[in-house]
């Protein structure tokens, strides 16, 4: 019975290791943690607000008139996102017609599409 305690133990603790170590290993990796840290906020996103997407930047219209980026919601409404909101970092934007929200990675943007035009 002992035996079979310790190597109950053993698993435990070898579980843990192993948890503390991939924590480490991505902690101290800056590219794994920005990885890492994008996932988590947009678990937490998701938690906490109904969103219908996560798109880029670069699958919004620009509308220059207004001076805002804009993405159709499937309500009718618009997800509208000024261009002095944008960031390096996930948003989440309201729809302005209903509850829906959608998450926006103003990093990932397509190269040919210039976002400051």
């Amino acid at each position: 019975m002992i035996a079979r305690w310790r190597i109950i133990m053993n698993n435990q603790h070898s579980t843990q290791f192993r948890l503390i170590d991939e924590a480490w290993k991505i902690l101290s990796d800056d590219n794994l943690r920005k990885k890492y840290d994008a996932e988590f906020r947009a678990s937490e996103l998701h938690s906490i607000h109904p969103v219908q997407e996560e798109i880029s930047l670069s699958d919004t219209s620009y509308n220059s008139k207004l001076d805002q980026y804009e993405k159709d919601c499937r309500c009718g409404g618009k997800y509208i996102l000024s261009r002095t909101e944008i960031s390096e970092e996930l948003l989440l934007v309201d729809c302005d017609n209903c509850s829906l929200s959608t998450i926006i990675d103003c990093a990932i943007c397509d190269k040919n599409k210039d976002v400051n035009s």
